[in-house]
């Protein structure tokens, strides 16, 4: 599930999180990034200690810029 972009973490708050954290990019219109949750998921689902923000990207959305995600989906860890 995408977050909203009003709850949607800063970069600085991402990179002084404690304990992994996979940040995932993409769209929800994305047919690769809809393909490829059943296997993010079953990652995510395997690994509880891990905590996943799935963020959504695209134009004038800043996050993905400071990471240099350029295609979707991008899982940053």
């Amino acid at each position: 599930m995408t977050i909203p972009d009003s709850i949607v973490p800063k970069r600085s708050e991402l990179d002084a999180s404690q304990g992994p954290v996979v940040v995932e990019f993409g769209t929800p219109w994305c047919g690769f990034c809809r393909a490829a949750q059943p296997m993010i998921r079953e990652v995510i689902d395997r690994n509880l200690g891990v905590r996943h923000i799935s963020v959504e990207d695209g134009k004038g959305k800043r996050l993905g810029r400071t990471y240099q995600v350029k295609l979707w989906p991008t899982l940053i860890f």
